[in-house]
């Protein structure tokens, strides 16, 4: 059965790690979630407005560095891997946004 996690277990999901030369940061997910270990770096995140229906979505590309329990093919076509990626970079853009250290990079150029 898979775990639900509300907003506190959210932002304890997840630790920062890096590699050892530290030219990447990524999030390795811990036991509070059904990946524990799981190491994965986001790539371009976009934000897609339904301005007719007034919402928007939030889109990301994510690599899966490390993945010792689940095979990477697995994690690929699993909806709710998916979904917990998708609520931690809701919470770590809040975190951001609530202390104005929100960083842009820009990749288009």
């Amino acid at each position: 059965m898979k775990k639900k996690l509300n907003k506190v277990d959210i932002s304890r999901a997840y630790v920062y790690c890096n590699d050892q030369s530290k030219e990447w940061t990524a999030l390795r997910l811990t036991g509070i979630t059904d990946y524990e270990d799981v190491i994965f770096k986001y790539g371009k995140i976009t934000v897609e407005e339904n301005q007719k229906d007034d919402n928007a979505s939030l889109q990301f590309d994510y690599d899966v560095l490390v993945s010792p329990n689940v095979p990477k093919e697995e994690l690929e076509k699993d909806m709710d891997f998916k979904n917990v990626m998708g609520d931690i970079l809701i919470h770590i853009l809040e975190e951001q946004l609530q202390k104005d250290s929100m960083q842009y990079v820009d990749t288009d150029n």
